[in-house]
């Protein structure tokens, strides 16, 4: 014990909390349920769970040999603020081998051009510092969080945060076609994402749209949470439709949790910013293609799924159901 507690005291922040594990979603495969993914990951609903990543990954081989699947991932989420707070979630997202099309991404890249004035240095500088807040208790995790831009990180009201945003803003509006180069083709994954985030700062909501559509569907996990983020908040503040319906749906296809919650977002913001007349047009396709998607997330039970699903849900239906069993029946009524 006095080893632990003196090795404890040498951490640069205070390890995470264990959580109690309020939920497994299983997604994504016909043939594998949530039973079976259950046994093979070992965790039991309501006791504390600690997370391994080394045992998640031996976990996704295992299912991936047991299932002839094409892709399996562990997820664990912990909730430090709101009604979840000291809940914690797996999610396990799966691929059939049939379905290997959903893991379509843009080639990896493999350059390192050159970082425009200095701008992808800076961002990580302060992505760096936030942390360090954040951890420390400097930041509320839960915000709010403010900035001169519709996407905000943890925004530049501490003192140790405050000089970053002018220069974002003086400096990126010249240097997009450089910070599109970096996203295209920048080997390192963190300066790759830090290029997304930047190009928050585009002068015009159409041209961030514009400049970061291209890379929905990057190889990196995190530079497409950051392109979706960004893409999500400028819609949300939009009263006009800013990236195509099918764009976003396709998105919805992709195979990883963090995908699909911020697709779901978009989605539900891109349909709130519709004139009547265009919503009702996208109502009957948009069932037929997502009803049984939705419906079915609708059901799970971590709330960075389900809550974005049912909102759709409500935007294509017009109704409110509290149950996944009621909008299963509701999806029922609907014609083919």
């Amino acid at each position: 014990m006095a080893i632990a507690k003196a090795n404890l005291a040498k951490a640069p922040q205070p390890p995470m909390p264990v959580g109690k594990l309020g939920g497994i979603d299983v997604y994504g495969s016909r043939r594998v349920d949530a039973e079976a993914v259950r046994r093979v990951l070992g965790v039991e609903l309501g006791k504390p769970t600690v997370p391994s990543r080394a045992l998640f990954r031996l976990k996704e081989e295992e299912l991936r040999k047991q299932y002839n699947l094409a892709f399996a991932k562990v997820a664990f989420v912990y909730f430090f603020g709101g009604d979840d707070a000291g809940s914690a979630f797996i999610s396990v997202d799966l691929v059939d081998a049939e379905d290997a099309q959903r893991l379509r991404f843009l080639p990896a890249p493999s350059g390192h051009p050159s970082d425009p004035e200095g701008l992808v240095a800076q961002w990580l500088a302060y992505d760096w510092k936030s942390e360090q807040l954040m951890r420390s208790g400097g930041l509320n995790p839960e915000g709010p969080f403010t900035c001169r831009v519709a996407h905000c990180l943890t925004g530049f009201d501490h003192p140790e945060l405050a000089s970053f945003e002018p220069l974002f803003l003086a400096k990126v509006p010249a240097a997009q076609d450089a910070l599109v180069t970096v996203l295209r083709q920048e080997a390192d994954e963190e300066k790759h994402a830090a290029a997304a985030y930047l190009l928050a700062y585009a002068p015009t909501p159409e041209q961030v749209v514009a400049r970061l559509v291209p890379f929905i569907r990057d190889p990196s996990g995190s530079v497409r949470n950051g392109v979706l983020r960004v893409i999500l908040a400028n819609q949300d503040k939009a009263d006009r439709p800013l990236v195509d319906v099918a764009v976003v749906v396709d998105a919805l296809s992709m195979p990883e949790t963090l995908d699909r919650n911020k697709a779901l977002h978009l989605l539900e913001a891109l349909l709130r910013s519709m004139k009547p007349e265009a919503l009702q047009a996208q109502r009957a396709p948009l069932i037929r293609q997502l009803g049984s998607q939705l419906v079915a997330m609708a059901g799970l039970t971590q709330p960075i799924n389900r809550e974005p699903a049912v909102l759709v849900l409500e935007q294509l239906s017009g109704e409110k159901y509290e149950t996944a069993e009621k909008w299963k029946a509701w999806l029922a009524r609907q014609g083919k």
